[in-house]
C-alpha cells in the first residue's frame, strides 16, 4: 500500500494467484465435503434400515423362541404323566405278579397234598 501511495507500481499478480488458488482449493474442499454428506447420508439410510430388519427378525425369532418354550413345558408335562403312568403300570404289575407267584405256591401245594 504505501508503494502504491508513493507512486511505484505494485504487481498484484502474486496475491491474486493466491487468492484464485485459494478459491479454487475451497470449491474443491467444499464439493469433497458435499460428496461425504452424500455419502453419508446413504450409510445411515441403509443402517436404518438394516436395523429396522434386524430388529423384526429378532421379534420374530422372540416369538417363535416363546412357542418353541411353551411346547417344551407341554412335552416335559407329558413325559411326567407318562412317567407317573409307567410308574403306577409297574406297581400294577409287580403286585400281579407276587398274587401269581402266591397263586402258584398255594396249587402247587394243593397238587402234592
Amino acid at each position: 500500500v504505501m508503494l502504491a501511495l508513493s507512486g511505484k507500481g505494485v504487481d498484484f499478480s502474486t496475491v491474486q494467484k493466491m487468492i484464485d488458488n485459494m478459491i479454487a482449493l475451497m470449491a474443491q474442499e467444499q464439493k469433497d465435503d458435499d460428496d461425504k454428506k452424500s455419502y453419508c447420508n446413504k450409510q445411515a439410510f441403509e443402517n436404518t434400515r438394516k436395523t429396522k430388519a434386524l430388529r423384526h427378525k429378532i421379534k420374530t425369532l422372540e416369538e417363535t423362541v416363546s412357542t418353541k418354550e411353551d411346547a417344551l413345558e407341554t412335552v416335559i408335562a407329558e413325559i411326567k404323566e407318562l412317567q407317573a403312568g409307567i410308574t403306577e403300570l409297574d406297581k400294577s404289575v409287580a403286585e400281579s405278579t407276587d398274587m401269581r407267584q402266591k397263586e402258584n405256591e398255594e396249587y402247587q401245594k394243593l397238587i402234592q397234598e
